[in-house]
């Protein structure tokens, strides 16, 4: 689902980049965030738990829902989306023989 959100050129770096970044802004700062949260509340770490589940189930929702009326997500994001063409020669010349003639 994510990866649509790029272009084919730069998929794989932009993935990376995004799940390191989620990665250390999750789980670098959690023991931080979470001693320092224990202090006032000694359920904290529990309700960090109850928030991310709640998170991943909308997104979950909305993914399911988008996809229901239609929507491809695919097609998310700044860069255009470049279909595959169905004649072999127009992957090798990188333009539609349309529009050379």
């Amino acid at each position: 689902m994510t990866a649509g959100m790029f272009p084919t050129e730069i998929r794989n770096t932009a993935l990376g980049c995004l799940t390191n970044v989620v990665i250390c802004m999750t789980g670098g700062f959690s023991p931080l965030f979470l001693n320092w949260l224990s202090k006032y509340n000694s359920m904290a770490p529990a309700f960090y738990v109850m928030f991310w589940c709640f998170v991943s189930a909308v997104t979950v929702a909305l993914a399911i829902a988008l996809e229901d009326r239609g929507m491809v997500l695919r097609h998310i994001g700044d860069a255009p989306h470049r279909p595959t063409p169905a004649d072999p020669e127009e992957c090798t010349s990188g333009r539609s023989p349309k529009s050379i003639q």
